[in-house]
């Protein structure tokens, strides 16, 4: 019997732009991943890409599997992925417990968890998750005050925990990757580095004017 190929792990939030069918464009464009080489993806949304990069170069030993470097400006996003890379069991306990809650009270769930304000890392990456994974379009939006306020999406079983795939990207993640805010202090790219840039979009029309990804907006001065 021939082995089934080894299937890669999903991101696991849904982001709106996201890139998935532009991954084996991006890769070709990279060029040869081993070497003492830095990638960076200041504008990480669901980590598409620096998961594409990790998972094509897990083979790879020592100083010849590149560094990836993960940003956002979303502290939020950032706080998830440091969970999903260094205490997802913890996370997968708590996805858990809000997947029970949610299959007997979807709209009770969704809105209390929304109006919470959690502080420990774990409840943070937890209610992100399950928000990103039940909200409408799995949207990110924040009002001035900087509160998520995207509506409840309508889903009939939405998949709020799947414990393999995030295993498998924590697995990934720690294979080489940075994972910050991005006015960290190592965002200093070198000769031979790779840096990937797809910040939220500028409005091209009244009708495409979104620019509510965070309490400050999106700006020309921010591009």
């Amino acid at each position: 019997m021939t082995a089934r190929p080894e299937a890669q792990p999903r991101p696991f939030l849904k982001w709106a732009g996201g890139k998935s069918w532009l991954v084996p464009t991006l890769l070709e464009r990279i060029g040869p991943l081993s070497g003492e080489r830095m990638v960076y993806e200041p504008f990480c949304g669901s980590g598409v890409t620096s998961l594409a990069v990790l998972y094509a170069s897990r083979h790879l030993r020592g100083r010849t599997r590149p560094v990836v470097v993960m940003g956002d400006q979303n502290l939020e996003l950032i706080r998830t992925f440091r969970v999903v890379q260094h205490d997802v069991h913890r996370l997968i306990e708590a996805l858990g417990e809000i997947a029970r809650r949610y299959a007997v009270d979807p709209k009770e769930t969704y809105y209390t968890l929304r109006a919470e304000t959690p502080t420990e890392d774990v409840a943070v990456a937890a209610r992100m998750i399950a928000l990103n994974r039940t909200c409408f379009n799995g949207l990110y939006r924040q009002n001035r005050q900087g509160r998520f306020n995207v509506p409840m999406g309508r889903y009939t079983n939405p998949t709020i925990l799947d414990a393999e795939n995030l295993i498998e990207v924590s697995t990934l993640l720690s294979l080489g990757a940075w994972v910050d805010h991005v006015e960290a202090t190592f965002w200093t790219p070198q000769a031979g580095d790779v840096v990937y840039l797809d910040p939220p979009y500028l409005a091209v029309s009244k009708t495409s004017n979104f620019r509510s990804y965070l309490a400050s907006g999106w700006t020309e001065q921010n591009a």
